[in-house]
C-alpha cells in the first residue's frame, strides 16, 4: 500500500505504521508537541523584538542611513513571518487538521522571509482524511519527483548563491577592518566579533534546514527499502526539528540590532527613559554625536552594522 509522506500520515501517533513503497514507517508524533512549542516561543519573543525594533527605526532612528534602511526590512520581514505562526500554531496542536480554507495557508507562508530562506508552499496540496483537512510541507509523493529538483534549484538560487554573496561582502568588510590603519582596536575588534555573529547565526538558522528538506526529499524517492526504513524515520525527525531551528532566526534578529551599533543601543535606552534635566539631555546627546563622528570613516553614521 502506498501512502503519501505528508504532516499527518508521517508523525501521527494513531497510524503507526504506514507503509511507502514496502517500507513500513514508525513514527512518534513528537512534531505535535516540539514544533508548536517553539513557534510560541518565537511568536512572542519574536513580536515584542520585532515591534520594539521597528517602533525604534520610525520614531528615534531618523535620519536612516543606507544600514538601517536595510534593518528595518529585515525587521519587516520578521514581523509578518512571526504573525502567520498562530495558525501553524493551531494546526499542530489540532493534530494537522487544517480548517482555515485553502488561500490562509498559501498566503500565511508566503511572507518575505519564509519564501526566501525557509521553504515555499507555492505547490500547497490539501488531503482530506478521515474528515481533517491536512496541508503537506513539501508536495504530494506523484508530484514528488519534480518538486524534488524545484526544491533543489530554489536551495542553490535562494539559499547557496546569496550565503556566498554575504560571505564575499562580509570578507572584504573583515579584510579592510584589518589591514586599514583604525585607531580605535577595540571597535575593530567588536565589528569583526559581529560579522562571525552574523555569519554563524544565518547558517546555523538555515544550513541544516536546506540540507535536510532535500535529503528527505531524496530518501522518498530513492531511499525505500526495507534496510533504509530506519534511517528514513531518522531523517524525516531531523528535518522537522531544522524547521523550528530555522523559525528562530526571527527572535534573534532584534538582539543583533541591539548588538551591531551604539546609536541603537543608545537611542532606544533614551527612548525608554525621562531625562532628568533637559539640558543634560542635550549635552549628552552632542557629546555623543562628537564622539560617534569621530569614527565616521568606518561607521556609517554611528550605526553601520558589521
Amino acid at each position: 500500500m502506498t501512502t503519501d509522506l505528508n504532516l499527518t500520515s508521517l508523525l501521527n501517533v494513531s497510524d503507526i505504521h504506514n507503509h511507502t513503497r514496502g517500507c513500513s514507517l514508525t513514527k512518534t508524533g513528537f512534531q505535535f508537541y516540539y514544533l508548536p512549542t517553539v513557534y510560541i516561543m518565537v511568536f512572542l519573543t519574536g513580536l515584542v523584538g520585532n515591534s520594539l525594533a521597528i517602533w525604534m527605526f520610525v520614531c528615534h532612528m531618523r535620519p536612516w542611513s543606507s544600514i538601517s534602511v536595510y534593518m528595518f526590512n529585515l525587521a519587516l520581514a520578521d514581523f509578518c513571518y512571526v504573525l502567520s505562526l498562530p495558525f501553524l500554531i493551531f494546526y499542530y496542536f489540532n493534530k494537522t487538521d487544517w480548517i482555515w480554507g485553502y488561500s490562509v495557508p498559501t498566503a500565511a507562508f508566503h511572507f518575505p522571509r519564509e519564501s526566501l530562506w525557509e521553504y515555499s508552499v507555492s505547490d500547497l496540496h490539501q488531503c482530506s482524511q478521515r474528515n481533517a483537512t491536512t496541508c503537506y510541507d513539501t508536495t504530494t509523493e506523484d508530484e514528488l519527483p519534480g518538486y524534488f529538483i524545484y526544491s533543489m534549484t530554489l536551495t542553490v538560487f535562494g539559499f547557496c548563491i546569496p550565503f556566498l554573496i554575504i560571505l564575499c561582502c562580509y570578507g572584504m568588510i573583515v579584510n579592510a577592518l584589518i589591514y586599514n590603519d583604525m585607531n580605535n582596536a577595540p571597535l575593530r575588534q567588536k565589528s569583526i566579533h559581529l560579522v562571525i555573529i552574523v555569519l554563524a547565526v544565518f547558517a546555523v538558522s538555515y544550513l541544516p534546514f536546506h540540507v535536510m528538506k532535500n535529503l528527505n526529499m531524496r530518501a522518498r524517492l530513492y531511499f525505500q527499502s526495507p534496510d533504509m526504513c530506519d534511517f528514513n524515520n531518522r531523517v524525516y525527525a531531523t528535518y522537522q526539528v531544522t524547521r523550528g531551528l530555522a523559525s528562530l532566526n526571527s527572535c534573534v534578529d532584534p538582539i543583533l540590532y541591539f548588538l551591531a551599533g551604539d546609536t541603537f543601543r543608545r537611542k532606544l535606552s533614551r527612548a525608554t527613559k525621562k531625562p532628568s534635566r533637559k539640558g543634560d539631555n542635550v549635552i549628552q546627546s552632542k557629546s555623543e554625536e562628537t564622539a560617534l563622528n569621530s569614527l565616521a570613516e568606518y561607521v556609517e553614521n554611528g550605526d553601520r552594522r558589521l
